[in-house]
């Protein structure tokens, strides 16, 4: 398998690699990210106010498609992407499942063959009052267990549940409180089936996380 020379694989879990690029590459990686793009992609990244976030688009959607031409024989600009009702992008034919996340300069990309996927990650912000996020979006079990923990902590738990409510594809209808994600390697809700979730290794100053397991389709978190 040959892969993007500007990635670096991080993890290898049960048939789903996760590997993670930095977003402010050169300019013959833009070039070749971009060439790889579909019209509709290029539309996209010329509608986006913002260059910074617009060039962090083009990193990331070409370096999927490239890690995806490496499962199918096609060329990166020929893989059609599709997204469904809630956004969340997908290969045409489903030949295998994607997931993409970025924070700051940093993006990871995982790919699975088993199933749906989720990933996240976070710059850990160490100076983020998250007491707030902690009432919303944690269980009580959660907040107990949390009591004492540090920012790093907080965030390694953060990314852990987006990363499995990006695989569950239960979008708004999955409330996080909802979502333990603390206390076992499996993590089950109900009608949506299960999960297991994986810490991955990223650079200092990062926290990340990936979910995958076979699952219903039901809608999606978050796009790329």
């Amino acid at each position: 398998m040959v892969v993007p020379s500007w990635t670096e694989e991080t993890a290898s879990v049960c048939d789903v690699r996760v590997w993670m690029s930095r977003l402010n590459l050169s300019p013959r990686v833009f070039a070749e990210c971009y060439q790889s793009l579909s019209a509709d992609e290029v539309k996209r990244y010329l509608a986006f106010g913002d260059r910074v976030a617009a060039d962090a688009f083009v990193i990331r959607r070409g370096t999927i498609r490239h890690l995806l031409a490496t499962y199918v024989e096609i060329v990166p600009s020929k893989i059609e992407i599709e997204t469904d009702a809630s956004g969340k992008p997908h290969m045409s034919a489903r030949e295998v499942e994607f997931n993409v996340s970025s924070s700051r300069d940093l993006a990871i990309y995982a790919v699975s063959t088993v199933g749906e996927v989720g990933i996240d990650v976070e710059w850990i912000d160490l100076h983020l009052d998250y007491s707030s996020m902690l009432t919303d979006y944690f269980s009580d079990r959660e907040r107990a267990a949390m009591a004492g923990k540090s920012a790093v902590d907080f965030f390694q738990t953060w990314v852990t549940k987006e990363a499995c409510a990006k695989a569950l594809g239960a979008g708004l209808s999955l409330p996080l409180a909802s979502l333990e994600v603390m206390f076992s390697e499996t993590v089950e809700v109900g009608r949506h089936g299960n999960v297991r979730k994986v810490a991955l290794p990223v650079p200092d100053g990062y926290s990340a996380a990936s979910a995958y397991g076979s699952l219903k389709r039901p809608l999606s978190r978050h796009t790329i």
